[in-house]
């Protein structure tokens, strides 16, 4: 610190002229800043009249003037942004009455700030949410956790409802809570969404329980006379028939069967859909499996005179793993079906190949050949959807309600895989699909297998 003692009535420097005629004219001490060559200087004038002596104390303040231009730009610029936000800002102290609103959150509450910080932050929350907000908060305190996110409802003067989320911050001063800072933003648009979309879907989902009843009781009543059409079927084939009256006969067997088949088709689809199709994990034997499915489908076959050849790798035969072998067998049939189906001559092939085995899995390759119509390229994804085929020749010529194929898709994928189509129109299609297995043993086996 620099220090002069200037006699009164002499030379000082001229620097700090004015404020010491000043000091010795009221005979106090005066304090003054100067500017000189770069450097701030903070001077106190002390008169001593009786000596005719002032004491000059200088100090150097170059570095805190700097520091304090800093902080009073970065305030600044700290005010500008909270002020220009286009997020709602706002603090308060340790009780929750609002310090400070920036104009967004003015805005949006449609009042004026001195009225916004006269009032506790519960006043302007929708009444059925100030228990739980006010818990939210106490939380906050109880936790001391720095941030949180919060979403609340809040009313403003007109009574619009707006909906708020944001993020929370306790505010201390040492080791005492002062307040909170909170960051919000208007999420009402987003809100409106949620809730419109959880009405749809509550919607959908009471509309797919009707469904469900009303596939469940239309099974019923179908199944019942279906039931004893088949049955009364079975019963006039073993009477003495003309050869006229049997074809009638095997003609409304064949239509009950395709409608029964049918009904199966739409309730397997309707609890897939619903996520309600359950997935079983029993030991099989692969190859006993294969040859069950094609036992099925070979009346179908030589009805049509196609040959149907099974292809099963050595390494699979009687080997026991571990799945749902009705559902896999559902698969199969389907794909087979479909192919004796869209073939008038040659064969069916079904396949069963080892792709790659590990200590515990086996993965299996599963395809179906046929060599009949094929599917033109632009139209193979359309074979996937539900209550489609190729186009509405097929329907006419083939029957059925296109449901096989979105179903077989549908549970392979159940089966975590995926199914895969390649055909060439004219020449015939083949569908194939990759199963994982966990390996099974004879004691896996079902008692009466």
């Amino acid at each position: 610190m620099a220090h002069w003692n200037c006699e009164i009535g002499t030379s000082c420097p001229d620097i700090i002229g004015k404020p010491l005629a000043q000091a010795v004219q009221s005979n106090e001490a005066v304090e003054v800043n100067i500017f000189i060559e770069d450097r701030f200087f903070s001077f106190l004038l002390v008169p001593i009249v009786a000596d005719k002596y002032v004491n000059v104390y200088g100090r150097d303040i170059t570095e805190r003037k700097e520091s304090e231009r800093v902080l009073k730009e970065s305030e600044e610029r700290y005010k500008q942004l909270v002020e220009n936000a286009t997020d709602i800002i706002y603090r308060t102290d340790s009780k929750g009455n609002f310090v400070y609103a920036n104009p967004v959150a003015v805005r949006i509450l449609q009042m004026e700030e001195r009225e916004v910080t006269k009032m506790h932050f519960t006043m302007v929350i929708r009444r059925d949410w100030r228990l739980k907000a006010t818990i939210f908060y106490r939380n906050q305190l109880k936790e001391g956790l720095p941030l949180t996110y919060f979403e609340f409802p809040i009313t403003d003067c007109k009574g619009n409802e707006i909906w708020l989320g944001q993020n929370v911050k306790v505010l201390r001063s040492g080791s005492e809570i002062s307040g909170f800072l909170a960051v919000a933003r208007d999420i009402t648009k987003r809100k409106r969404m949620e809730e419109s979309l959880q009405e749809a879907k509550n919607k959908a989902e009471e509309s797919l329980y009707f469904k469900e009843q009303f596939l469940a009781n239309m099974s019923h009543e179908i199944r019942t006379p279906m039931n004893g059409i088949l049955g009364l079927s079975k019963l006039l084939s073993s009477a003495e028939l003309s050869d006229k009256h049997r074809r009638y006969l095997d003609s409304i067997r064949t239509s009950a069967n395709n409608l029964l088949v049918i009904i199966n088709d739409i309730l397997d689809l309707s609890k897939i859909e619903a996520g309600k199709l359950e997935m079983e994990t029993i030991g099989f034997r692969i190859d006993d499996l294969v040859n069950s499915s094609v036992s099925g489908v070979e009346y179908l076959a030589a009805d049509k005179d196609l040959l149907i050849v099974t292809e099963i790798d050595s390494f699979l035969q009687s080997k026991i793993v571990l799945g749902d072998p009705v559902r896999l067998n559902q698969i199969l049939s389907n794909l087979m079906s479909n192919a004796i189906k869209f073939s008038e001559e040659g064969e069916v092939e079904i396949s069963c190949q080892l792709v790659s085995e590990t200590t515990d899995v086996i993965k299996i390759r599963f395809s179906i050949s046929d060599t009949g119509i094929g599917i033109p390229h632009d139209r193979i994804s359309a074979i996937f959807e539900s209550f489609k085929q190729v186009d509405s020749s097929i329907t006419r010529k083939y029957g059925g309600t296109g449901l096989g194929l979105p179903i077989c898709k549908l549970l392979v994928g159940l089966l975590d895989s995926t199914i895969e189509v390649e055909s060439v129109e004219g020449e015939g299609t083949t569908f194939y699909f990759d199963i994982d297995f966990r390996k099974g043993e004879i004691g896996d086996l079902p008692e009466d297998d």
